[in-house]
């Protein structure tokens, strides 16, 4: 046995994360002896189920907190809103003496984007707010027709579409439904405890002079992912350093037979 060997570090759990509780599972589970004793193996067992029910748990989570994103609707509104503005803003540009329409395009422009499409750089909130108003302004002045000349049709039924599907996204007209966030808390420190239960019982066959040196040997081996797992978190002050990829998915080996 290794002349600088202390039981005591075994007694308490390493600072631990998610993904590092999981690496370092897997790494102590894959690294338990085939010939252990039946006290260690039991160890084992319970570390991994611990294990498994952390990644249960952190893919709930990764799942809940994946909210749908509502960047691409918001293009889809900026870019049909622009279009809509260009194309009034284009038409009150032609000559009223030829273009007739051209005056009430100006009109239309001074009363739909009096500041221009500077609303559209604000949070997604407040445009969809901002695209309301027009809308509704639309609606209780009787523009619409007005604008199709200008425009075409294709234009404002364009944003309305886009306006629906935006509220929906950002949850203003459609309200999303209550998401409770699982906690990773207890079954991370379930993890932390099953840890320290198992590398307890491998000290136990380290220090068991009665024990073939083999077995010892072994055992000492099989501490040997906590150990270094220790030391790289104590060199780089993070135990992230130390961790393998892992995802909730990654696989917990089951302990030898």
């Amino acid at each position: 046995m290794d002349a600088d060997f202390d039981p005591s570090v075994y007694v308490r759990p390493p600072k631990l994360d998610v993904p590092s509780a999981v690496a370092l599972s897997i790494k102590l589970v894959a690294a338990t002896p085939d010939g252990a004793p039946l006290s260690v193996k039991k160890a084992a067992n319970t570390l991994r189920q611990a294990a498994l029910s952390l990644q249960e748990s952190w893919k709930a989570r990764d799942r809940v907190e994946k909210r749908p994103d509502a960047r691409p609707v918001d293009v889809l509104a900026d870019h049909a809103m622009s279009r809509l503005f260009g194309r009034i803003e284009d038409y009150s540009g032609l000559p009223a003496e030829t273009h007739p329409h051209a005056a009430r395009a100006g009109v239309l422009l001074a009363t739909l984007f009096p500041t221009g499409l500077s609303f559209l750089k604000a949070d997604y909130a407040s445009q969809w707010a901002e695209t309301q108003k027009r809308l509704d302004r639309i609606n209780e002045e009787d523009l619409a027709a007005d604008i199709d000349v200008v425009t075409g049709p294709e234009f404002l039924a364009e944003v309305r579409r886009i306006h629906k599907l935006y509220g929906e996204a950002i949850g203003i007209t459609k309200a999303r439904p209550e998401i409770t966030v699982p906690s990773l808390v207890l079954p991370l420190r379930e993890v932390g405890d099953a840890i320290v239960r198992h590398a307890l019982q491998l000290v136990s066959v380290c220090l068991d002079e009665e024990a073939p040196l083999e077995s010892r040997t072994a055992a000492r081996d099989a501490l040997r992912p906590l150990d270094e797992y220790r030391a790289n978190a104590a060199r780089r002050d993070t135990p992230k350093e130390s961790n393998d990829a892992v995802t909730p998915e990654t696989e917990v080996p089951e302990v030898p037979g």
